[in-house]
């Protein structure tokens, strides 16, 4: 399990031990422990996806991430480079619609991915 995923788990594992409001409520000192636990954890979750997102803009061929219904969450540099728009101007966007627009010259692997029903790692 990657340090990443690890530490949503945790941190997931610890939200649901915070009680609801019908619940039993717990006292203010253990509630803030809480809290700065998850704080702390949600820092080293950004220090390692800003390590991850340095690492792929070190990549020069483009890499555009998209999720299962293939909207862009993220681009690297090259992707800016090829294309000529900014990495901003790409997420939320459907891959499809670029594709059709002629923003992609091949086909994005989602794509591929999605018309031979494969998981893409």
């Amino acid at each position: 399990m990657s340090a990443r995923r690890h530490i949503i788990n945790e941190t997931n594992q610890q939200a649901a031990k915070i009680p609801d409001n019908n619940e039993e409520v717990c006292d203010n000192s253990s509630l803030i422990e809480q809290l700065i636990m998850l704080r702390k954890k949600y820092s080293l979750l950004e220090k390692e996806m800003d390590c991850m997102n340095k690492i792929i803009n070190l990549i020069r061929d483009g890499v555009v991430v998209s999720n299962s219904q293939g909207i862009v969450l993220s681009a690297n540099l090259a992707v800016e480079q090829l294309t000529g728009l900014h990495i901003n101007d790409l997420v939320g966007k459907d891959l499809k619609q670029l594709a059709d627009a002629g923003v992609f010259i091949n086909e994005p692997a989602s794509f591929v991915a999605r018309r031979q029903k494969a998981l893409l790692t």
